[in-house]
């Protein structure tokens, strides 16, 4: 890639990257006091996906992780699309917290606050992504090599949930036909799929709960269902396991 090229493309990428990185500093700082998780779940996984993407464009001595030169579909779309987004946030900050007349009153604060933020974010998740990601290789690597596991663990699995979503139509049934089935109507089929996971893994928000006998027989049928489905899952993938090692340590052994 050419020296010209390469400053071309960098330009293309430099403001999301400029731009997405300070809106991360923002939400952080305007969220704070109200919902945190919102940008340090939402917003970082956005930025991380959009850094991913934005390497493409980021010439190959600054890193050792891509040497592919972007596309011509990835400068007509790719580009666009992550302007758009960044647009849309930004959008959203301005509207929610009048980020503009934020940002002349407390620019210090911010400028501040946010890169501190940042860099203790960094210098702590970064090593905690790292150790959980080696371990989760190795935990998958481990599930490589017991087959079984994963086969009778998702048979559980599927039947778990059929068996909640036939639940869920029971409830809709109800709700449908019989007036005062639960404390609020099942309006949608997402309302009864919600009861019905909620009941069968034992939730119990509380937010809706059953109201006549008949609703009331088919929570206690479900929760005693799902009780078994899932000592039945845990004891599959444990009696698997063991039988599994005991026969590696047999042919090992040998």
């Amino acid at each position: 890639m050419s020296v010209k090229k390469s400053v071309q493309e960098t330009i293309l990428a430099l403001p999301i990257i400029f731009g997405m990185f300070h809106l991360f500093i923002f939400s952080v700082w305007l969220y704070w006091p109200i919902a945190p998780e919102i940008p340090l779940v939402l917003l970082s996984s956005i930025l991380l996906v959009c850094y991913k993407r934005m390497e493409w464009f980021v010439p190959f001595p600054l890193h050792t992780r891509n040497k592919k030169e972007p596309t011509l579909t990835h400068k007509l779309i790719e580009l666009p699309f992550w302007y758009l987004v960044m647009a849309l946030l930004y959008g959203h900050l301005r509207q929610k917290f009048d980020l503009s007349s934020q940002l002349n009153e407390n620019i210090t604060e911010v400028i501040l606050w946010g890169y501190g933020a940042f860099f203790v974010l960094t210098a702590t998740i970064s090593p905690l992504s790292h150790y959980i990601l080696n371990n989760f290789s190795g935990f998958l690597s481990s599930i490589k090599e017991i087959p079984q596991l994963v086969q009778r663990v998702l048979t559980i699995f599927v039947v778990y949930i059929g068996s909640a979503a036939i639940f869920a139509a029971l409830f809709r049934y109800q709700s449908v036909w019989v007036e005062g089935s639960f404390s609020k109507p099942l309006e949608t089929s997402l309302d009864s799929f919600y009861f019905s996971v909620v009941t069968m893994t034992t939730l119990g928000y509380g937010d809706i709960y059953p109201t006549n006998d008949t609703t009331k027989i088919l929570v206690i049928i479900q929760v005693l269902l799902g009780l078994i489905l899932l000592a039945v899952m845990v004891g599959t993938a444990i009696s698997v396991t063991f039988h599994e090692l005991a026969n590696s340590d047999e042919e090992h052994n040998k």
